[in-house]
């Protein structure tokens, strides 16, 4: 009786010792793995991280491992359905889109605000100014125009002449009825800096943030475009009556010799770059039966090639 009791007492002893040591192991193993990373033995290190991290006490070892190797790195979550995401180039606010078709918006998040807050635009590819402060993004209204162009195209059957143009219809009465519009981040103000009818393609800030410059055609003139510049004047924007107060004056067209569509204005210093496309992408497409209708798959109808 005396032996079995003392054989119960050995086992369990036994146990419990390899209990211990089976905690204590994974603290060995930081250190071991510490002293070979010091000592430059990066794949024995790493094998011994890997080992840990698939252990059950991953969880308590993380961030030494993450520090020891570098990697250690804080995530926040935004949002779970977001796209097309842009931070500020001062780092205090990210803006995002959401949403499709009609519903998308842009949401514009600060990033040192702990509450988090989330302003919403009604509108699509925004960007913000290099300096901070502002974000220029486009804003489309759906008006009856729109709406029956849609209608007319859902009646067309895929993969047709018919479909193409209406296609193209739509596409070019989104963009004449879609203009550029300006908020300034600090103040809440916004207003449009284009007006419906100028077909304003994505804009581009300088490096200061004075300046923004815009290209697009007006209508009835889409063999050519204007390229124009915004400059702002003041560092805080108000709006009065649909009016934004803080720009030295409207859009000042900077070409106007002529045909051919400018694109993709990018300024450099003293300089200003742009792109001259075959021709414009956007042009209004002429009624069936035309002679400049394209017989499919166009978008077809009035414009010229490039300069």
């Amino acid at each position: 009786m005396k032996l079995s009791h003392l054989a119960v007492l050995a086992l369990f002893a036994t146990h419990a010792a390899h209990r211990a040591h089976a905690q204590a192991a994974p603290t060995d193993d930081l250190g071991n793995a510490a002293m070979a990373w010091d000592r430059g033995d990066y794949i024995a290190a790493l094998e011994i991280y890997a080992r840990l991290l698939s252990s059950p006490s991953a969880a308590q070892h993380l961030e030494a491992i993450a520090l020891q190797t570098g990697e250690l790195y804080h995530t926040i979550e935004i949002t779970p359905d977001g796209r097309a995401p842009r931070i500020s180039p001062d780092g205090r606010y990210v803006a995002y889109e959401s949403g499709t078709g009609d519903s998308s918006v842009v949401r514009i998040v600060g990033l040192e605000d702990a509450a988090r807050r989330v302003t919403e635009l009604r509108g699509r590819s925004a960007i913000f100014a290099p300096a901070g402060g502002r974000i220029a993004y486009l804003r489309m209204t759906v008006n009856d125009e729109v709406r029956r162009a849609r209608a007319e195209r859902e009646r067309r059957e895929p993969r047709t002449p018919e479909r193409a143009r209406a296609d193209a219809m739509v596409s070019w009465l989104e963009a004449k009825n879609t203009v550029l519009m300006m908020r300034d981040l600090r103040t809440g103000a916004e207003a449009p800096v284009t007006s419906a009818g100028f077909l304003a393609g994505t804009p581009s800030w300088d490096a200061s943030g004075r300046r923004l410059y815009i290209v697009g055609p007006a209508l009835g003139t889409e063999t050519r475009n204007s390229l124009g510049v915004l400059t702002f004047a003041d560092t805080t924007c108000a709006s009065t009556r649909g009016t934004l107060r803080c720009a030295e004056a409207t859009l000042s067209q900077l070409t106007t010799d002529g045909s051919g569509y400018r694109a993709a204005p990018r300024g450099a210093g003293r300089f200003l770059l742009y792109d001259i496309p075959a021709q414009p992408p956007l042009r209004e497409p002429m009624p069936a039966g035309s002679a400049d209708a394209p017989a499919a798959g166009g978008g077809g109808g009035r414009g010229g090639g490039g300069a």
